[in-house]
């Protein structure tokens, strides 16, 4: 969540406004999938429900990582630094193995 703060903070969303926001109905939806998934099929499905936002994230932002400047854009360069990194590899790793 440190990384969803750090963002908000660039365009002046404070802790309270963000922690206060209410998700929205395509958010809702995501998330009731994921856990109905998780429910009804077992710790498989909940991991691979988890997983697939995660793999996707971690692939984009080393793509992205490559691009010149990506790295150091004001509002991206804390996304792509943090899915690109190996930290997030290794946790990637570690939560599917």
């Amino acid at each position: 969540m440190d990384l969803h703060r750090k963002y908000a903070e660039k365009f002046n969303i404070s802790n309270e406004e963000l922690e206060a926001t209410e998700p929205s109905a395509t958010m809702t939806a995501y998330t009731s999938y994921m856990i109905s998934q998780a429910q009804l099929g077992g710790v498989e499905n909940a991991i691979a429900a988890v997983l697939a936002c995660a793999w996707s994230y971690n692939w984009i932002g080393k793509k992205l990582a490559e691009w010149p400047g990506a790295l150091e854009h004001d509002l991206y360069e804390n996304w792509v630094q943090m899915y690109s990194s190996e930290v997030s590899l290794k946790l990637l790793k570690t939560v599917s193995t």
